[in-house]
């Protein structure tokens, strides 16, 4: 399993969520907050596919954050 932590002031709330909602297709994905934080637990498999996958959603969670703060 993977955690990752995003905080409030970086990701908005929808665009973790976005993230989260997108790769349950492909992985089990939770999603809670800590604090300032939303933090994801990615499973998907192998260690590899696991570490792939929270990566890929990384990238979807900024780039949701981006277009939400209308710089992208």
């Amino acid at each position: 399993m993977k955690t990752i932590r995003f905080h409030k002031k970086v990701y908005p709330r929808a665009a973790v969520k976005s993230a989260v909602d997108t790769y349950r297709a492909v992985a089990q994905v939770a999603l809670r907050v800590e604090g300032d934080y939303a933090v994801v637990e990615v499973e998907a498999g192998s260690p590899e596919d696991t570490a792939e996958v929270a990566g890929e959603l990384q990238n979807w969670a900024l780039g949701q954050a981006i277009v939400q703060r209308g710089e992208g």
